[in-house]
């Protein structure tokens, strides 16, 4: 009962530290306050976003920090790094002050955080890896939908420095307190092994260590696809706000109540999509969300009707929501759990890749274009029916090793 007990409070320190760590997905209001302020350019200001998604590709070494380090030690130095950044995000008044502060800065901060936690929370709970993954990637994805209007509020009554200010400082308290209440590493051994007893590790073949696995064919078609849905998704949340703008003719603060409704719809994906993932299978589900993104991003690109366009970014957002929510489930089913602490931190590169590719195609057309949008849609749309492709690619050869594995196996006499 003890252990079950703390492993609910760890739960809901999670959730609450995973919120908090949330603030990338409410960049895009913050995106026009600098510009507007500095006067820099939207591809200039939007690199310190791509720079945040970047400093993803350090999750492999966090992974192997927590065969070091306390859980708690880590979200602690992450939080830290966090704040501190976002403080000085708030006296920038320079475009590589602001790709230190934010870009790196912020960036390491929440990667220390973020998928520390998944892998964390996978490992407290074996008996429940999809809900529970799905739980925190949902409660990371949440954070946007209170920070991006707290953050716009706090813009437009404080201006945009001292906002950054107010957020590093709370964001901060917040985290650090709640991870007072995470288990060490020996606690969620003692409630893994009485909670569920029952809970049978991974065959000894499918836990592979990172080498192994980078060995694997399966690795990269994995990867290739995931760092597709990652370019959609962090295409429209990159530059959600302006887009906004631009598309309805609405002001900033208007503008970030419907990036909060993004965060919402993203929210949801993460939450209810790796659940079906386990009923369906991983990669039926893939293709579903690659087939879906393609026909909306063809809409973005087609149509400037308003209502159209509200539901073609919900709808990329919901998919991209699917996507991240199956790189832990797709990970520990191809690699086992074992070694997931590090394998799961190379698979999320992808989304660091996907992350400068999306972002960037966004800005660099817009300039190129008069302002619009319209081509960087085009450019999605392509580059998710190339997703598609490689969804059904995995999932045939995951069929085909799972019918060789059972084709060797021994015919009882």
């Amino acid at each position: 009962m003890a252990n079950t007990s703390r492993r609910a409070t760890a739960l809901l320190a999670g959730i609450g530290i995973e919120a908090c760590a949330g603030i990338g997905y409410a960049w895009s209001v913050f995106q026009n306050p600098l510009i507007e302020k500095y006067g820099w350019t939207t591809s200039a200001v939007s690199a310190a976003f791509t720079l945040f998604i970047l400093a993803g590709a350090i999750a492999p070494l966090v992974g192997k920090l927590q065969e070091y380090l306390r859980t708690r030690t880590i979200v602690l130095i992450g939080a830290a790094l966090y704040g501190v950044s976002l403080y000085a995000t708030g006296t920038v008044s320079s475009i590589p002050a602001l790709y230190l502060s934010f870009g790196l800065g912020v960036g390491v901060g929440t990667t220390t955080i973020y998928p520390l936690m998944i892998s964390y929370m996978v490992k407290l709970f074996p008996e429940k890896k999809g809900l529970i993954s799905g739980v925190m990637v949902a409660s990371y994805g949440s954070g946007a939908v209170l920070l991006a209007p707290a953050g716009a509020w706090l813009a437009s009554q404080y201006g945009i420095g001292n906002a950054f200010k107010i957020l590093g400082v709370g964001l901060f308290v917040i985290i650090a307190a709640a991870s007072r209440l995470i288990a060490d590493t020996r606690d969620i051994r003692t409630g893994m092994h009485k909670v569920a007893p029952s809970a049978s590790p991974a065959p000894a073949a499918r836990d592979l260590t990172w080498r192994r696995m980078l060995a694997t064919p399966q690795f990269y078609v994995a990867f290739a696809a995931l760092t597709i849905g990652a370019t959609s998704g962090l295409m429209i949340l990159g530059h959600a706000s302006p887009m906004i703008q631009s598309a309805m003719g609405i002001p900033a603060q208007q503008a970030a109540f419907i990036v909060s409704i993004l965060a919402a719809s993203n929210t949801i994906g993460r939450l209810f999509l790796g659940g079906v993932s386990d009923r369906i299978g991983r990669y039926p589900l893939m293709m579903m969300l690659f087939a879906c993104s393609t026909l909306s991003f063809v809409a973005l690109a087609a149509s400037g009707w308003v209502p159209l366009f509200l539901a073609g970014v919900l709808l990329v957002e919901l998919c991209y929501g699917g996507y991240i929510a199956l790189i832990a489930p797709v990970t520990a089913d191809l690699f086992g759990t074992r070694h997931l602490s590090i394998n799961y931190g190379l698979m999320f590169i992808s989304f660091a890749i996907g992350g400068v590719i999306g972002p960037r195609i966004a800005a660099v057309t817009k300039e190129m274009h008069g302002g619009s949008y319209q081509m960087a849609f085009v450019i999605a749309a392509a580059l998710c029916l190339v997703g598609l492709g490689l969804a059904l690619a995995a999932g045939r050869m995951q069929r085909r090793q799972r019918d060789a594995a059972e084709d060797s196996e021994p015919i009882a006499a």
